[in-house]
């Protein structure tokens, strides 16, 4: 089953966000992060954006087929960083 790659942007996107809050909620409850830290949030907020802004108008500017194969490299080269890392 194939999707594209507005659907493959959207639902990496979900499946992140999905992960950061879960993540914070066990570092808040954990105690391995305290409110002195907070002040990175906006910074993050702000970076999100613009990462969501890109993942946006790339995609859009490159044809399926080199989508496909850039998803590829990264997650070949993700799986290599994570085997030996």
């Amino acid at each position: 089953m194939e999707i594209d790659r507005n659907s493959f942007v959207a639902l990496s996107a979900g499946i992140d966000l999905g992960g950061d809050l879960i993540r914070a909620v066990i570092y808040i409850n954990k105690g391995y992060m305290d409110w002195s830290q907070w002040f990175y949030v906006p910074a993050l907020g702000i970076a999100a954006v613009l990462g969501a802004t890109s993942g946006k108008y790339i995609p859009a500017r490159i044809s399926q087929t080199q989508f496909k194969t850039l998803v590829t490299i990264f997650v070949l080269i993700s799986g290599i960083m994570m085997a030996f890392g």
